[in-house]
């Protein structure tokens, strides 16, 4: 089971309208504005996600633990393409990227720390 697993669930968002507006000249303020709200979005994207999880599990009947999830919107700070040459590497940099990293919980034999 996944009882001892941590859940990572990573929103991304695509650069394209930030590297425009840098391309065309614009000041720090409207950038680091852009920035932030690729990173609620990119957050919001990743919430969105472990919610319809979390309403797929209940319909199965299956009780899932939402403490096992971290959630995290890392903006524009990681695209897969940079910058996107078509409509599919645009829409591919809007993602969400889940990853299960098990996590040992208790020693599995005894050895009195030193």
């Amino acid at each position: 089971g996944f009882t001892g697993a941590i859940i990572t669930v990573e929103g991304h968002s695509d650069p394209l309208h930030f590297l425009r507006r840098e391309q065309d000249g614009a000041d720090n303020a409207e950038l680091r504005a852009i920035r932030t709200s690729t990173q609620n979005l990119s957050l919001d994207r990743a919430i969105a996600v472990v919610d319809a999880l979390d309403s797929y599990a209940g319909e199965l009947g299956v009780r899932m633990n939402r403490d096992q999830f971290t959630v995290d919107g890392v903006g524009i700070t990681s695209p897969r393409h940079n910058p996107p040459r078509t409509e599919a590497e645009w829409r591919e940099n809007m993602r969400v990227v889940v990853r299960v990293l098990t996590v040992q919980a208790e020693a599995t034999t005894f050895s009195p720390l030193q």
